[in-house]
């Protein structure tokens, strides 16, 4: 069973959105907040596995509790789901820790399989902010990458992983390798494509062929 929590300032859409939830027998809502404070407040009696943000809330907005969240509660992934469509706030999301992001506009089936695969550890973004990675269309500016990278043998297999959206553990278990050492070759791929985060890698990736 996943547990979810819901973070939305519009009572309207969070009271449909249970709704929608509910019909899915392996996920249980343990509760709703209008704002971060009220979700920080709630969800230190029962730890959700996963919850889904807002990031236009009063007071504490949805950037600033994923960042506490995932401060106490490491384990607890986060899914961002918002009108915002553009770079600048899925960096600050991505950053802050989130593992998911999704537009309001998307159906039933997608916020499904977001849910899972998130409380599995992999990462899910919606085909709208897809399409903006990869496609030029604008809605998300290509980030700034070096001209020459060379990669090493062991960098490429782990690029190649993350694209996978393997988990760090899984791709350590995977390469017979430490799971520190993941991330010390995660932050060099950061380094060396000159991206910010692990988002810009997998924008890296698929213009590279990986």
């Amino acid at each position: 069973m996943i547990k979810i929590f819901i973070a939305d300032d519009h009572q309207i859409f969070v009271e449909s959105l249970i709704k929608l939830l509910e019909t899915e027998e392996s996920f249980k809502v343990i509760g709703a907040a209008n704002d971060g404070k009220s979700l920080l407040a709630k969800i230190s009696f029962d730890q959700p596995d996963v919850i889904l943000m807002d990031i236009s809330m009063p007071g504490m907005d949805g950037i600033a509790a994923t960042k506490l969240v995932k401060e106490k509660y490491p384990h607890t992934e986060i899914i961002m789901l918002t009108m915002h469509n553009d770079k600048k706030h899925l960096d600050l999301v991505t950053d802050a820790g989130a593992k998911g992001y999704l537009i309001k506009n998307i159906k039933k089936e997608i916020l499904i399989k977001a849910v899972h695969e998130v409380s599995a550890g992999r990462a899910y973004y919606c085909d709208e902010v897809i399409d903006g990675l990869t496609n030029g269309n604008g809605e998300i500016p290509t980030p700034k990458i070096k001209e020459e990278v060379i990669l090493t043998s062991r960098e490429k297999e782990v690029l190649s992983l993350i694209l996978k959206e393997y988990t760090a553990r899984e791709i350590a278990d995977k390469l017979f390798i430490a799971q520190s050492t993941v991330e010390t070759h995660r932050k060099n791929l950061i380094h060396k494509t000159g991206v910010r985060n692990t988002l810009g890698l997998v924008k890296y990736g698929v213009e590279h062929g990986f």
